[in-house]
């Protein structure tokens, strides 16, 4: 604070802090509480104190990243990666599934590494099954402009010709999961 090097106050319970990521500004950071045992638990820090983000069933975890702003932190807990927005914790799986992404089958998201400025792109690194083979690989998560909707139809929609300038109503009753391919 001020040119010199301070130590920010460690909450009852924890014997030290590590810091690992820094706002544009200076006034946050995020990083690790240490525990006896050297358990490490995330936490995000300012300079009136620290403040352990929440983690499932209170499980250790890591910070490995954040945005300019410090509003969205990225990590691991346990071995699932994840973010904290705004002290909320999710985890990518979570996050995609909320933004419209198809679903990740065959990865597993082992820690999230960096944020862009907005919060809106993450990236990290996990496994993917590749010809039987879970194999390491990074990510990319993009939030900026989520997929459309799928659709999908029962069946095949009847055939039309229409010319420029018609409109075409396409109507779907029913949803299915497995989609049939589509022929137009």
């Amino acid at each position: 604070v001020d040119g010199v090097a301070s130590t920010v106050p460690v909450p009852t319970g924890f014997s030290g802090s590590l810091a690992r990521t820094l706002s544009d500004d200076g006034s946050r950071w995020a990083g690790q509480l240490l525990a006896p045992g050297s358990t490490t638990f995330p936490a995000r820090f300012q300079a009136s104190g620290a403040e352990p983000l929440p983690t499932p069933a209170g499980q250790p975890g890591l910070v490995r990243g954040s945005n300019h702003s410090g509003s969205v932190i990225a990590g691991t807990v346990g071995d699932v990666a994840c973010i904290w927005e705004n002290g909320v914790h999710r985890t990518i799986e979570e996050i995609a599934y909320e933004a419209g992404l198809p679903e990740p089958i065959g990865w597993q998201f082992t820690v999230a590494r960096g944020v862009s400025e907005d919060g809106l792109v993450i990236a990290g690194e996990g496994y993917r099954v590749e010809n039987g083979v879970l194999t390491p690989r990074g990510w990319v998560l993009d939030r900026r402009n989520p997929s459309p909707c799928s659709v999908h139809f029962r069946g095949q929609p009847t055939s039309r010709r229409i010319s420029p300038g018609d409109s075409l109503i396409l109507s779907a009753p029913h949803l299915i999961a497995t989609p049939s391919p589509m022929q137009w």
